[in-house]
């Protein structure tokens, strides 16, 4: 059985989620952005609480999460994230695929801005991200503005990746 198969995910507003599901959430950013990735940020932000949460699971395990805020003129894909053991299955394609569905459904007519890991970039370019920015250093780590703007390549179809 695929890793996909075995899979599934939900959109939640803040005040939906569940304290197990906002602890589980906050834990997986924590151990990735934080722990593994040595990178000392606030990502607990205050922005949560003006968010839509998108949480796959497996087998009632957070696996890979995924953070949309609507703006006034853009939408802003944030907190992409799998856990280690999860990574290298095509979660991450579709954890992406949920968020552009979603960004389409909450409003189809605003750009879709991401800030991108530099060595992350050519995962988003597949979806019709383009770099927009300079690198700069997040925490630690080189990253760059991306941008989508509506009506790119809605979505990436392919299995790679």
């Amino acid at each position: 059985m695929s890793a996909m198969s075995q899979v599934s995910f939900q959109w939640k507003a803040f005040d939906a989620l569940n304290l197990a599901q906002l602890y589980q959430l906050l834990r997986l950013r924590q151990q990735v952005f934080i722990v593994e990735q040595q990178s000392i940020y606030d990502d607990i932000d205050n922005e949560d609480q003006h968010s839509m949460h998108g949480l796959l699971s497996s087998k009632e395990r957070l696996v890979g999460y995924i953070r949309l805020r609507v703006l006034t003129d853009i939408i802003k894909i944030e907190r992409v994230v799998l856990e280690p053991e999860s990574r290298g299955k095509k979660l991450g394609m579709v954890l992406m695929n949920q968020a552009l569905d979603k960004a389409t459904d909450l409003n189809a007519r605003l750009p879709l801005m991401l800030s991108a890991q530099t060595e992350a970039q050519q995962f988003y370019q597949q979806w019709g991200f383009k770099v927009c920015s300079s690198a700069y250093d997040d925490g630690g780590i080189l990253h760059v503005d991306m941008r989508r703007e509506p009506g790119e390549s809605q979505r990436r179809r392919t299995t790679s990746g």
